[in-house]
Parts: C-alpha cells; structure tokens; sequence
C-alpha cells in the first residue's frame, strides 16, 4: 500500500482511538497519536509503521493549541479524527461544574479549534479530511446526560453544515453518531449498567470499519446499526416532549442517587 500523509487522532489511548489508529495504519497513514495517557500512547505507537506519540490534555486551550501547531508543522495532514470525549449522568445541577465545563471544552471546543486550525492548508492542497465522533444522543435531549447530549448535537449540526461548505474543495467531513460501543465510557460517564450492555453494543473495531467505509463513500453523516437509526429516526418524527420522557426514563437512576445521595 502507499504511504499517506499524516493522520491526527485525538483520544487515541483506548476504544475507538486506539482502533481508528490501529485501521488507519493499516492503509499506511502516519500517526499522530493524541491523549493524555502516555504510556498507552507508547505502546500502541509500538504496534504502529509510523507513529508520533503527543501527550496532550484537550480540555486545556495551550495543549489544544499546541497540537494544532505540531499538526501544521509536519506538513501534510490528511486526516483529522476527532474522538476525544466523555460524558457524564446525573442532575446538571448535582454534578461537578468544573467537570462540566471541561465536557464542554473537550467534547465540542477543542474539535472546533482543531478543525479551525487545520482547514485551511487542506483546502490548500484540496485533499484531505476530518471525522468527528458523535453520538445517537445528537439526535435529542438527553437528561441526566445534558451536557453530553449538547456537546454531541453540535459536533453533529457542525459536521453536517461544513460538509456543505467544503462541497467541491478536495476536502470532505463526516460525522459518525454510535450507540453503545464496547469501550471505557459508560464506566467513566456511570450510566445505568443496562444501557453499558446494551444488546446491539459493538466493538470499536467494527466501528471504525463502518466509519471509514462511510468517509470513504463521503457520507456526511452515519449512523452505524439498525436500532441506532432508528433511534435517530423517530427522534425526528415523535414529539419532543415524548422524546425528552423517554430518555428521561433511560437515565434517571443515576440522577435520582445524584439528588438523594442519602437514599
């Protein structure tokens, strides 16, 4: 296979990084691996042809800033992968602030930035791409869950409108929106145990085959499974006081114990 440029995944450490790494070496592109945990980084560089690790902590603006520097640096960015996120479940209002707010700054600032920074040199060369990782959650409010589910409709409603833009310029952007994948997420947002273990979970490295196949097809939007799309489907079509009820439902345990952490 020929060699490509260079590709840029952020969240690299584990899940649905570690596995668009692992795939996108596979098609011969050199990796910037991006995440906070180094040693994870180091050892899936070593599995890697070409590989550069970058411990960086996204949530902060200078390391936000100084990965899109590096980036720009090397040259010839192709790719962009936008993956880096958590969620977190509980009453807005019970949850930690600070940790809010570092949600927000993760899950749709520093995508904005990265992209913003990153564009320009490949509508340049009029070739190149980004990925950005959503959820099913962008298709409706999520309570328990709100900072998540926002955070994750902008990546969409961002994607779809620069996909647009972009129409003609060499440079595509698509959005992936899963529902449940086997990684460290559910543990680290605490959501309920059945929506963790869900029956239509997936691996990441089944993920990340159906996004790149739907990148490569320049699809601006995918959302990968039957029961994901239809999820996204009737979020369109029912009310939205039902849809708001409905995810109420599924994310309320948590919340109530934020609530009443005595009961």
């Amino acid at each position: 296979m020929s060699a490509r440029g260079w590709a840029v995944v952020t969240g690299a450490s584990s899940g649905i990084g570690a596995a668009f790494a692992r795939a996108l070496d596979a098609r011969g592109y050199s990796l910037v691996l991006v995440a906070r945990r180094r040693e994870r980084l180091e050892e899936l560089a070593r599995a890697c042809k070409r590989a550069e690790v970058l411990t960086a902590d996204l949530e902060d603006q200078a390391d936000v800033e100084r990965v899109a520097t590096h980036a720009l640096h090397l040259g010839d960015v192709e790719l962009l992968v936008n993956n880096a996120g958590f969620g977190s479940n509980g009453a807005f209002v019970a949850l930690d602030p600070a940790r809010e707010l570092g949600q927000l700054k993760l899950n749709a600032v520093a995508p904005f930035v990265l992209a913003q920074r990153l564009l320009p040199a490949m509508i340049g060369r009029k070739a190149g791409g980004i990925i950005n990782i959503s959820s099913i959650g962008a298709f409706q409010p999520v309570p328990y869950m709100a900072t998540y589910g926002a955070t994750k409709a902008f990546l969409l409603s961002w994607s779809e409108a620069l996909s647009h833009e972009l129409r003609g310029s060499g440079v595509r952007v698509t959005c992936i929106c899963p529902g449940p994948v086997a990684t460290e997420w559910a543990g680290i947002a605490g959501v309920p145990q059945a929506l963790a273990q869900a029956p239509h979970t997936i691996s990441p490295d089944a993920l990340v085959r159906r996004a790149l196949a739907a990148y490569d097809g320049g699809r601006a939007v995918f959302v990968p499974g039957l029961v994901n799309w239809l999820t996204a489907f009737f979020a369109k079509i029912f009310p939205r006081v039902v849809i708001r009820a409905v995810a109420g439902r599924l994310y309320a345990p948590r919340a109530q114990k934020a609530l009443n952490p005595r009961s």
